[in-house]
């Protein structure tokens, strides 16, 4: 990251009146091309802007929060195993405040194998099934017997998170991380089934 990016940020923050502010996320590369599940990575991965347009939270990579707003809506739910950043979110959100992203820009490094994927989408998976049955007004998913827990991807959705990254796939590429990403939700249902068979 930039040495003055946090300075930059906080200026952002009090020129913005945000009491909520996400700041960019770019997954950095050591080479400049990188294997499948580095690319797949940079690709789709903490897409900040695609996250607070439509589901109104941010990751937690580089969050600023103000005292006041912690004062009021309180602290993220330590019960859960993922998915904190989401309900917190939701939760300033539904309180009226505004969700603002910041141009700063911090960096984080890809995870480069599979069994980094699987084990952050099982443990979305636990997370995703706790909302759920924490907070059952707030957050409804298909139940785990139902077809549509294990229905392919919304394409929209894939493309709006590679808008938010600024990543251009050729259409193999493309096809590729779609089926990739199916596979990982696969792998999110098992994370529910994990957490409901241990409850």
């Amino acid at each position: 990251m930039d040495p003055d990016w946090l300075e930059n940020a906080i200026l952002d923050m009090k020129t913005k009146g945000a009491h909520y502010l996400a700041c960019s996320v770019s997954i950095s590369s050591t080479t400049d091309n990188g294997g499948f599940i580095e690319r797949y990575d940079r690709a789709l991965s903490i897409p900040v802007k695609h996250y607070i347009e439509e589901y109104h939270f941010a990751p937690t990579a580089a969050l600023l929060l103000t005292r006041g707003l912690i004062e009021e809506v309180g602290t993220f739910d330590p019960e859960l195993t993922s998915g904190e950043d989401r309900e917190f979110g939701n939760r300033v959100y539904e309180r009226g405040y505004e969700l603002y992203v910041s141009d700063c820009e911090v960096y984080h490094p890809p995870r480069k194998k599979v069994s980094d994927q699987t084990q952050k989408a099982i443990r979305i998976g636990v997370g995703m099934e706790q909302l759920r049955r924490q907070y059952p007004d707030r957050y409804s998913l298909p139940s785990l017997m139902s077809p549509l827990s294990y229905a392919p991807p919304n394409p929209k959705r894939l493309r709006s998170r590679l808008s938010s990254n600024s990543y251009k796939p050729d259409f193999l590429e493309w096809m590729l991380f779609y089926l990739f990403n199916y596979f990982l939700k696969l792998y999110q249902q098992l994370g529910r089934w994990q957490h409901f068979r241990n409850r």
